[in-house]
């Protein structure tokens, strides 16, 4: 049976067998490789480079803020005795106390407008001891002060200065009367009605750059606009005024003696 089957099979010649072979490995060629996954799209290119943001350049530091020129020295201190203190009658047991040690108040410039003055602190000046204290003030023209009493007995205030002439009458600690403004130039002596020893004084200028020295006659006055400027000196008790000029530069600081006592009477 198997010599019928081999009769019947053809036979392949050497060159028929090497074209099914070679057909064979080009067909197993264009098959894909083992079960490989499907093909991954192309990654998406890139997006082109942006142009780099131009830097802002550095900050500069602003400016340094212009803070004047700085005088700083000596002002005349002329001792003073104690005033003579009278009886002041059947009133309660009072006290007189010492006034302040003597000062003196330098001022720099003039030609400023009267400041408004509700916009700065009010100023005060306190019936203390039976004396004004501080005894002298210096303010800049606008300026407010009140007079509080902090004795037990009456006191008044009043002035006949030329410049500011004014009388708040008689009132009891507790009792104190409303700021007054001080608006002129010049020197306003106070006085007390009941108490006729009380003595005070209030400069009023017409610049933002004065001081009152301690009682070494010490003083410092900042943030002077840069230039010439009249200087006035007032010198208690003598009343004396003391006139002189000055130059400084923007950020300069000037040490002076001005303890001279050569000048004349203010008014």
């Amino acid at each position: 049976m198997s010599g019928a089957l081999n009769h019947y099979v053809p036979r392949m010649s050497t060159q028929t067998l090497a074209i099914l072979t070679l057909l064979c490995i080009g067909a197993a060629a264009a098959q894909p490789q083992g079960s490989t996954a499907p093909a991954q799209p192309a990654s998406a290119q890139p997006a082109p480079a942006q142009p780099a943001l131009a830097q802002p350049a550095p900050a500069q530091p602003a400016p340094a803020a212009k803070s004047g020129a700085t005088i700083r020295g000596t002002l005349p201190i002329v001792p003073r005795k104690r005033p003579q203190v009278k009886e002041y009658g059947a009133q309660p047991a009072i006290k007189v106390e010492a006034p302040d040690a003597s000062m003196s108040v330098v001022w720099i410039g003039s030609g400023f407008a009267p400041i408004d003055g509700s916009s700065v602190p009010v100023q005060s000046i306190t019936q203390s001891g039976y004396q004004f204290r501080p005894e002298v003030t210096v303010i800049q023209s606008g300026t407010r002060v009140a007079f509080p009493n902090s004795d037990e007995n009456y006191h008044s205030v009043f002035s006949l200065s030329e410049n500011q002439q004014f009388d708040v009458g008689r009132y009891v600690k507790g009792e104190e009367p409303e700021p007054k403004a001080f608006v002129t130039p010049g020197v306003v002596d106070l006085f007390c009605d009941v108490h006729d020893h009380m003595r005070g004084h209030i400069i009023v200028t017409d610049t933002p750059w004065f001081a009152r020295s301690d009682s070494a006659g010490k003083f410092e006055i900042a943030g002077i606009a840069p230039g010439k400027h009249a200087v006035r000196i007032w010198v208690g008790p003598r009343r004396k005024l003391i006139e002189k000029e000055v130059e400084v530069q923007e950020g300069q600081v000037l040490e002076v003696d001005w303890s001279s006592t050569d000048g004349s009477p203010s008014k």
